[in-house]
């Protein structure tokens, strides 16, 4: 995926959070709030999402020294290799199993259906029913994988 096709899927405050760091070379939790009205926890979930869209960003913890507190800078790592494109997205109907790194560690393995996609920009864009429940579960790419029938 190219790194336009790539800023493309990302939702407009995390192409703000990126066009700071490729401008600046970095981003803080300060910083963001700031210039952006961002708080430190939406900070670290757009940085996820911009590494769900391909890019590779680096964590640099600091101290800052006046106050000695410790905080983290977040930068775009141009020179490193981005990771292999992503599988196909899952579609409605898929079946899939439920993978490593699941929120509900006695889930890992279960098998069910996607049966709600929402666009890529959304925290959790699947809706997954679990074989054997009566609620869906929102998820992500990286949560499930897909299996034959």
């Amino acid at each position: 995926m190219s790194a336009l096709a790539a800023l493309l899927n990302l939702s407009p405050q995390a192409r703000k959070i990126h066009d700071h760091m490729v401008k600046a070379g970095s981003i803080s939790a300060r910083e963001a709030m700031a210039d952006y009205g961002i708080t430190s926890a939406t900070l670290a979930r757009r940085i996820c999402d911009i590494e769900e869209a391909g890019f590779v960003v680096k964590r640099e913890q600091r101290v800052h020294p006046i106050h000695k507190r410790k905080y983290t800078r977040y930068s775009i790592d141009s020179e490193a290799v981005p990771p292999a494109p992503a599988p196909e997205p899952f579609k409605v109907g898929d079946r899939v199993r439920v993978r490593e790194g699941f929120p509900d560690e006695e889930d890992v393995g279960r098998m069910g259906k996607v049966i709600r996609v929402r666009p890529a920009h959304y925290t959790f864009p699947f809706e997954v029913l679990l074989d054997g429940d009566s609620e869906p579960w929102p998820v992500r790419a990286t949560e499930i994988e897909r299996v034959e029938d």
